[in-house]
Parts: C-alpha cells; structure tokens; sequence
C-alpha cells in the first residue's frame, strides 16, 4: 500500500468523490493508488482537492510524468486496400 492509498483509507476519503471534486477521471486517482504515472497537472488537482475534503495537507509523492503532444511518437497507418468481392 502506497502513501497515497493510505491517506485515502486514513481520511476515509471515497477515490469516486474525490475525482469528482478533483475534476480528474476516476482512473487518474486509480493509477495514482496503484503506483502508476500520471501528470504534475492533476497530481496538483488530487492535492488539492484531497485539502478541500480532509483540511489536512497530502505530503506524499505521486509517481509523475510529463509529455507534450508535440512531442509524442507519431504512428502511420497504412492504407488499406479495399477488394470487393460479389
């Protein structure tokens, strides 16, 4: 059990509620409760919401990433042909 997931069950803190109040998708709070990566961006939301619901600050780390669109890997996709068969 990570940091995160122990200030969750500590606060008693539904991961539902807090994506909601966090404005982030549910599977943002469940990769940071399994260890996954997620951006600085909502890692900042989570924190903050996470003191919007409990008064009690979230000094853990979360496992983080950062990409820029203009920057990810593009992948081509060939064309198929088409046959029609009758």
């Amino acid at each position: 059990m990570n940091d995160f997931e122990q200030y969750l069950q500590l606060y008693a803190v539904d991961p539902i509620i807090l994506s909601v109040v966090a404005q982030v998708r549910y599977l943002t709070i469940w990769n940071a409760k399994k260890g996954n990566s997620i951006t600085s961006e909502n890692a900042q939301k989570i924190k903050q919401a996470l003191l919007n619901l409990t008064g009690v600050v979230y000094t853990g780390s979360f496992f983080l990433f950062e990409h820029h669109r203009d920057q990810l890997p593009t992948i081509r996709v060939k064309k198929m042909q088409r046959s029609l068969s009758f």
